[in-house]
């Protein structure tokens, strides 16, 4: 089975806590790459279409460089977060310990965040995983905010960088996730993700478009 290699995914609406379906097409499975797409509905209201890529390892490219993972304490010195009801159900299944960046609504000079996380359960740290993980953090643009926003994501993209290391690790092994933002403007914010094995392989990163827009206008 080829693993994933990228998926991107546009939000045409949020789905409710109910029954859907997700209906998958392989669109090409050619010698080392698959390509499928998939569209979530519920009822007649199509809510996410994504278009995903599967390969194997590709021969070794003439250029192999790569950038550190940032220098945070290790998960076992920093204390989690607290969960409470208020959270979103996905703050909820996630453990979070803040090493990078500014607390949220903060007033920040700067829209970085990020920390290490993992579930409360045991888990294989997979493709659904990382990309569970890639959007369990709070908006980098929120650590610049001095109150709390509405933030829909528009559209989703993530690459799984190394499938292998990933799957190396234990169920219960945490993974440093770094966010940041650089650009908000017409009510639109970015986001760029990377997320950190313990040993600084970078296991995947994310590029994301979402509004930004103060509660009253929800």
């Amino acid at each position: 089975m080829r693993p994933a290699r990228s998926i991107p995914l546009h939000y045409l609406r949020a789905p409710k806590p109910a029954e859907f379906r997700i209906d998958v097409a392989v669109e090409r499975s050619g010698r080392t790459l698959s390509t499928l797409t998939a569209r979530l509905s519920q009822g007649d209201a199509l809510c996410v279409i994504a278009t995903a890529a599967f390969a194997g390892a590709f021969p070794p490219s003439p250029a192999h460089f790569a950038a550190a993972m940032p220098r945070v304490p290790p998960a076992r010195e920093v204390e989690p977060y607290p969960t409470h009801e208020g959270l979103p159900p996905i703050a909820r299944r996630l453990v979070l310990r803040g090493a990078i960046g500014a607390p949220p609504f903060s007033a920040a000079d700067e829209a970085l965040t990020g920390g290490w996380m993992s579930l409360h359960e045991r888990q294989p740290v997979d493709a659904p995983l990382l990309a569970l993980y890639a959007d369990g953090w709070l908006p980098a643009a929120f650590t610049v905010l001095r109150a709390p926003a509405f933030a829909p994501t528009v559209d989703l993209t993530i690459h799984f960088r190394n499938p292998a290391a990933a799957a190396a690790l234990a169920p219960d092994e945490p993974v440093l996730g770094v966010f940041r933002s650089r650009w908000s403007a017409d009510g639109l914010i970015d986001e760029d993700g990377e997320l950190w094995s313990p040993d600084g392989v970078l296991l995947a990163h994310s590029r994301q478009l979402a509004l930004l827009a103060p509660l009253g206008d929800r």
